[in-house]
């Protein structure tokens, strides 16, 4: 997908692999590149920007195991992820200087569903990279700071190196619970004191649970 703002990739599985600010002299890549994770051999393609994880009616999902339904245009995709009493719809939507990003649960049976768990990853390139090119580092790798709120959850993504531009994740509908983070690391101390570890850290929406029944905060 492309528009005068952004340019977007998509995996065959619809997972954006790549978002690129059309003004952007550097052209960072603003979510985790899964050509990168395997370099590392680190296996993470079910934290790719769009992949999810859902628990309905007791019974997990993650949408790593299930084919999707594509549908792809210039300025829009469709991503259908079918289960057997219910599917998962994801529409990206290039809109002016925003890409709007709509998650829906579908209920395909005749009985109510309950949705206890329910995490969409957002992972943005917060990358702490492998080699010694201190410019990479800090100029195509960015911090994520949350704003927690059910009705508007917000992400500030800022380059570390503190340049332009910067990118902002705006809850415009539905609620957001909280937003998780995943690690992924390797240990360099031996090779380089400082700095001696690399890795990344990978973001989600908590839209549903996000605890397990006895680790829920006293309410």
């Amino acid at each position: 997908m492309e528009s005068s703002y952004f340019s977007v990739e998509q995996s065959q599985r619809g997972a954006i692999t790549k978002l690129i600010l059309a003004n952007d002299a550097t052209q960072m890549n603003w979510v985790i590149d899964p050509e990168y994770l395997a370099s590392l051999h680190y296996h993470d393609e079910d934290k790719l920007f769009g992949e999810f994880h859902i628990t309905v009616n007791g019974q997990q999902f993650q949408s790593i195991n299930v084919t999707p339904k594509i549908q792809q245009f210039n300025t829009q995709s469709q991503l259908i992820f079918p289960f057997e009493n219910f599917k998962v719809i994801e529409n990206f939507i290039l809109n002016g200087k925003a890409l709007d990003w709509q998650i829906q649960v579908e209920n395909l049976s005749s009985s109510e569903l309950e949705v206890e768990d329910f995490g969409a990853w957002i992972s943005l390139a917060y990358v702490m990279f492998r080699d010694k090119h201190v410019r990479r580092n800090a100029n195509r790798s960015a911090a994520v700071f949350p704003s927690i709120s059910p009705e508007y959850t917000k992400l500030a993504v800022v380059r570390r190196d503190n340049t332009v531009p910067n990118l902002g994740v705006y809850q415009t509908e539905g609620r957001v619970l909280s937003v998780g983070t995943y690690n992924e690391y390797t240990n360099r101390f031996f090779e380089n004191a400082s700095p001696s570890l690399d890795g990344m850290l990978f973001h989600e929406f908590i839209l549903a649970g996000g605890y397990q029944d006895d680790q829920r905060p006293p309410s």
